[in-house]
């Protein structure tokens, strides 16, 4: 019966302890980041590899998924990932189109 009393007061000292320091943010609650399946196609005629691009790689991870197209899961929404291949890139946007991507979609 002891045991028992024992056991709940270590419990209960751990909890308090756990609870002091989430008060305190000793201990932080993970963040969740929301990631865009999203797919960019060039025109031929104004393909850039952004794979080795440093600005593109902070994004996302990307890889080709056409011989003028990648695909990654980019940190910021489609809307926001055309104004910035704008800016950065200085193409207009009827040289590029960015997609929504979901799993169904295959390698042209």
């Amino acid at each position: 019966m002891t045991f028992n009393i024992y056991l709940f007061i270590i419990a209960i000292i751990c909890i308090s302890i756990y609870i002091i320091l989430r008060k305190n943010r000793v201990i932080k609650k993970k963040k969740a980041v929301n990631k865009y399946d999203l797919i960019i196609i060039f025109n031929k005629d104004k393909y850039i590899d952004i794979r080795e691009k440093k600005e593109f790689s902070n994004l996302a991870n990307w890889s080709y998924y056409s011989s003028n197209g990648f695909r990654g899961f980019c940190t910021i929404p489609k809307q926001d990932l055309e104004k910035f291949i704008c800016h950065t890139l200085n193409l207009s946007k009827d040289d590029f189109e960015v997609i929504n991507g979901f799993t169904g979609l295959y390698v042209p």
